[in-house]
């Protein structure tokens, strides 16, 4: 009797490490099936180095046009990083620099399935209106689910998170701008 239940635990986590490593594969296809996405990629170069930012146009279209728009005006070059929140998070796009300005135009709060799970993680700040959010966005330092449902995910950075990581208070976007070659192609 105790032979069988030796063997039958045996099975059962040969069973289990099998179903881990057939999960972990598809949610590894997946996440290569994302980064070969057509999304746009912009392109932050900073005073620490730079960083890119996958920008999802069909998961948050507002969002996603919004900051766009902004990129290709250059609105965001020369801007600093005005708030820095250690194991938090890192946002800019305050003309002031105080965490107070915007581009003069708001756009509503939209919300996608996409999570606040990972580090890299780019949403739209905004103020206690749901719908103010202008051109202020942020850059998750951890894992927050509790920002899920409450602010746009609009975007993961996908290359230099390092950088990132190494952004403080004060530190400047010298130029961003659409990465030429991934463009998202016209249909």
């Amino acid at each position: 009797m105790q032979q069988a239940a030796k063997v039958y635990l045996a099975a059962l986590s040969i069973v289990m490490v099998l179903w881990s490593a057939l999960f972990n594969d598809s949610a590894l296809a997946a996440s290569r099936k994302a980064e070969k996405s057509d999304d746009p990629v912009v392109v932050v170069e900073t005073d620490k180095g730079t960083f890119k930012i996958r920008v999802f146009e069909e998961e948050a279209p507002v969002t996603a046009a919004n900051f766009l728009k902004l990129v290709n005006k250059g609105f965001y070059n020369g801007l600093t990083f005005h708030r820095w929140e250690p194991d938090f998070l890192i946002q800019g796009g305050d003309p002031t620099g105080t965490g107070t300005g915007g581009s003069g135009e708001t756009i509503p709060l939209e919300i996608s399935a996409r999570k606040h799970n990972e580090a890299g993680i780019v949403g739209m700040g905004r103020k206690s209106d749901p719908n103010s959010a202008t051109s202020q966005f942020y850059i998750l330092l951890q894992p927050r689910s509790e920002l899920d449902g409450k602010y746009a995910v609009f975007g993961k950075v996908v290359e230099g998170i390092e950088t990132v990581f190494q952004i403080h208070k004060g530190d400047h976007m010298t130029k961003v701008y659409v990465d030429e070659g991934n463009k998202k192609k016209k249909r």
